[in-house]
């Protein structure tokens, strides 16, 4: 079977987000299906191509599998306008080129919404068997957000969502939220699954080890770490506020450290500076094959979400499954699914307000086997919960 697989932000492992396509693609492909991936140019996204491009357009074979990458430029940073430029122009590309190749079947992964268009094009014109993936609930997160106020355009979305889901063949979603609203939608439970993002055991095993050699588990000092957006989204200030705290109470003690990009990291920064910090800083992103040994470092992992209700149960966050797979204690401060799973497990904490949160951590720095053993349970969950090896065959 020839698969279109089509997602804007695909990158293999020397990019710094996340590869979930990726690894999804060298499944299929080793099971003797025909890959071909569609994607777009973001920013800390590796395709795997480097030829030039050609009216918009360059392919070639990566490992096992074809990419075909539309020069539409993406970043984090960028503002609405840009964003929805990127968007709309992707999806537009993408079911062009959906209209006019062979295949049997297209799995698009959102977000952003208008990746179903050429899911749609495909069932609609085509006549082909779709697939649709739904990794964060839109278009409600953006409207609980306020990115759209306008009730056109909010009832036009959820009209594009409805088409989405109720013409698919099967809806994969990442999150038990996501998936009510997608069988609320269908009318019923069936042609719709959850996979959620998965741990890459064999990319992160080890640090444990790491960590015993270096003697982190007998020291009173901590550090932690959050890799990933730094986006509104991310709620960020939390973490600010949490340094504060930790500032005026336990300095020396805990240090937080934040990786990554985002349209808020430069007033992040700034705030900071005007505050006089010291229990926090900030770093660049780095290549995903490179976590491993940064996470190796640090002893608890930070899972920091705004505080909106959609973001309990509808969020499926990478950053959180690669924390667990390397060893790492997680602390969130957001209730929900990934809150019930650190509870039910033994690997993490939930603590709502910045005063808790850095009671929590100062709590935790003079708790050294606790530490160890939570890291334990956090490497039990992700290999028994949630193996990319065994999502990936699901």
């Amino acid at each position: 079977m020839k698969v279109l697989y089509i997602h804007q932000y695909f990158s293999v492992l020397g990019g710094s987000t996340g590869n979930r396509s990726y690894w999804f693609s060298k499944k299929l492909a080793a099971r003797g299906h025909t890959v071909v991936v569609v994607c777009g140019d973001s920013r800390g996204a590796v395709s795997g191509l480097s030829g030039p491009y050609r009216f918009g357009f360059r392919s070639g074979q990566v490992e096992d599998f074809w990419v075909v990458q539309i020069r539409i430029r993406y970043a984090n940073a960028y503002g609405k306008v840009g964003r929805l430029i990127a968007f709309v122009g992707f999806s537009f590309l993408s079911s062009v080129y959906v209209l006019t190749s062979r295949f049997d079947l297209v799995f698009a992964s959102s977000t952003p919404l208008t990746m179903a268009f050429p899911a749609i094009v495909a069932k609609k014109f085509r006549r082909k068997k779709t697939i649709f993936e739904v990794r964060d609930l839109w278009p409600s997160l953006l409207i609980e957000m306020g990115g759209i106020t306008n009730r056109f355009t909010i009832s036009l979305l959820f009209a594009i969502e409805r088409l989405a889901y109720r013409t698919s063949d099967h809806v994969v979603t990442l999150a038990p939220g996501i998936l009510q609203r997608v069988q609320e939608v269908r009318g019923g439970h069936s042609g719709s699954s959850m996979i959620s993002n998965g741990s890459d055991l064999t990319l992160f095993g080890g640090a444990i080890d790491s960590r015993l050699q270096r003697g982190a588990f007998r020291d009173n000092r901590i550090s932690a770490i959050y890799a990933g957006a730094h986006g509104k989204a991310n709620g960020l200030n939390f973490l600010l506020e949490v340094a504060s705290e930790l500032d005026l109470t336990a300095e020396g003690t805990v240090k937080i450290v934040l990786v990554g990009e985002g349209s808020e990291k430069a007033r992040l920064q700034k705030k900071t500076q005007e505050l006089g910090l010291r229990s926090i800083e900030f770093r660049e992103p780095v290549e995903k094959n490179l976590l491993p040994a940064l996470f190796a470092e640090f002893d608890i992992g930070l899972q920091i979400l705004a505080s909106y209700k959609g973001f309990q149960d509808g969020t499926s966050p990478n950053k959180f499954f690669d924390y667990i797979a390397s060893g790492l204690p997680v602390f969130t401060n957001y209730p929900g699914w990934i809150a019930n799973l650190l509870s039910i497990s033994g690997c993490g904490y939930l603590a709502v307000t910045p005063k808790e949160f850095a009671n929590q951590l100062k709590d935790f720095a003079s708790s050294g086997i606790e530490r160890q053993k939570m890291g334990e349970r956090a490497i039990f969950l992700a290999a028994n919960s949630f193996d990319r090896e065994a999502l990936s065959d699901q």
